[in-house]
Formats: C-alpha cells, sequence, structure tokens
C-alpha cells in the first residue's frame, strides 16, 4: 500500500507538469485538480495490487497503467497524443517485455494488426477518423497486451466510445461532426484488459467461437 501511495504521489506530480508543459506549448490553459490526479494512479494501482499482489505482472502492469493514463489525459484534455510520450513507452515496454519472456511474436502481431487497423481508417478518412497518435498507441497497446488481450481492448474500446457518443447526441452535448477523442477509450479498455485480460479474453473468443 506504501509502494502504490508513494508512486501515485510521483505520477501526479509528473502528470501536473505535463498538463502544464502542453498546456503552455498549445495556449490552451487546462488544470486537473491535485487530489483527481492523485486518485486516479491510485485507485488504478491499488485495484491491480488488490489482484495480483506484488508480483512480476503487478510491476509490469504499474508501469503500463501509468503511461496509458498518461495518454488518457493529454488526450482528454486536449484531443492530442504526443509522440514524446507514446514513442519512449514503446522501446520501454518492449524492452519489458522481452525482459520478462513474453512470446514476442504474439505482442509483435498485435502491435502490427492495431497499428495497421488505425493506419487504414487514417488512409481512407485522410486524417479525418483517427489521428496518428492512435495509430502509435496501438503499437503501444499491442506489445502491452498481446493478441488476445488487444482484441478484448478495441471491442470494449469501440463500444465505450459508441455509448458515449451517441449519449452525447442524445442530449446535444456534440453533433455527428464533434471530434471524441477515441485515445481515451482505448487506454481504458487497455487498463481493463491488464486487470482482468485473461478472463475477459477468454469469454469473449468463446461468445465468438474462436477457439
Amino acid at each position: 500500500m506504501f509502494f502504490v501511495a508513494l508512486t501515485s504521489i510521483f505520477a501526479a506530480l509528473l502528470y501536473n507538469l505535463l498538463i502544464k508543459n502542453i498546456s503552455a506549448a498549445s495556449g490552451e490553459h487546462k488544470r486537473v485538480h491535485p487530489i483527481i490526479l492523485f486518485a486516479i494512479p491510485f485507485i488504478s494501482l491499488y485495484n491491480l495490487y488488490f489482484v495480483f499482489g506484488f508480483s512480476e505482472y503487478f510491476v509490469f502492469s504499474t508501469t503500463a497503467t501509468l503511461i496509458l493514463i498518461s495518454i488518457f489525459l493529454t488526450d482528454a484534455l486536449f484531443t492530442h497524443i504526443p509522440n514524446t510520450i507514446v514513442l519512449p513507452a514503446i522501446g520501454a515496454i518492449f524492452a519489458f517485455q522481452i525482459f520478462r519472456g513474453t512470446d514476442i511474436s504474439d505482442i509483435l502481431i498485435a502491435a502490427l494488426l492495431l497499428s495497421g487497423f488505425f493506419l487504414l481508417q487514417y488512409i481512407i478518412s485522410s486524417g479525418r477518423w483517427i489521428g496518428t497518435g492512435d495509430i502509435w498507441l496501438g503499437v503501444l497497446i499491442g506489445l502491452m497486451l498481446g493478441l488476445r488481450g488487444t482484441i478484448v481492448t478495441l471491442f470494449l474500446a469501440y463500444i465505450g466510445g459508441a455509448l458515449f457518443a451517441a449519449t452525447l447526441l442524445i442530449f446535444k452535448k456534440k453533433d455527428h461532426s464533434s471530434k471524441i477523442p477515441f485515445g481515451t477509450f482505448l487506454t481504458a479498455a487497455a487498463y481493463i484488459s491488464l486487470l482482468f485480460g485473461q478472463s475477459l479474453s477468454t469469454a469473449y473468443l468463446h461468445l465468438i467461437a474462436i477457439r
């Protein structure tokens, strides 16, 4: 618990600095209350600790979660996924996966398929549907979760995004041309996959009759 609290405090300070720097660079003055910046990683990491204990996977999933939260915040606040976060994260997660002895072919296939799926949408829509940041985020999530976890993440993200968009349209908070930061749904879905990935992927693959 002490590790979770200390890590959350440190993460909150870094997130606050990140938001300030992007605000200064973009001219969009955004702010998140420090308590919220602490609560998000604390609750997220506590859930991981509760499920996995202090294990190798807990350390890996903690690293992945802190990265996902930073992307979630920047996309939610600025509708932008900075390459300065995603590209170093790709290298760090790939190195971590090698250290863990993960099946490299599985995570590379997942990264290629998810980023390729987003790249295809980017090309077809000329960048209207999805941004380049989402393509790199696809690489990162694929490397984090492997093929099964990535499939579940994509499914959850699109369901969540569709429900959110429909709710906004119903209450007339957005129109059909409004841009919704899809990276927020991807990162939230990826966290759920980190937490419950094995059981969710088994249930999902059974649902669509893949053995």
